[in-house]
């Protein structure tokens, strides 16, 4: 039997450099879109994303990436609910033994 791994990922976006007379946003920009400092919110990608008061971005997967047997096993991911799950290809029904989950 094969033990399985994930791998988590996280990152921090800095501000963006303002020229001296202008204005900061009262938040953080993220993808185009201003979001309120302190908020959290999901991106379509599966990214948690936190914006700090400092107007930085902190942004984590919700989705962990899965190493399997894929001869043997394959993953399902729900992006709406962003969750997953790894199977046996010979029988859907039956989740494959071992898998980790870190995060």
């Amino acid at each position: 039997r094969s033990s399985d791994l994930c791998n988590a990922f996280c990152f921090h976006q800095l501000p963006e450099e303002l020229p001296d007379d202008t204005e900061p946003p009262q938040g953080c920009m993220f993808d185009g879109e201003l979001h309120k400092f302190g908020s959290r919110w999901r991106t379509p990608e599966c990214m948690r994303c936190d914006c700090s008061s400092d107007r930085s971005v902190n942004c984590c997967s919700l989705i962990f990436k899965a190493h399997y047997n894929e001869n043997e096993c394959e993953e399902i991911l729900n992006k709406k609910t962003c969750t997953q799950v790894v199977v046996q290809r010979k029988n859907r029904a039956l989740r494959c033994m071992g898998v980790v989950m870190v995060g």
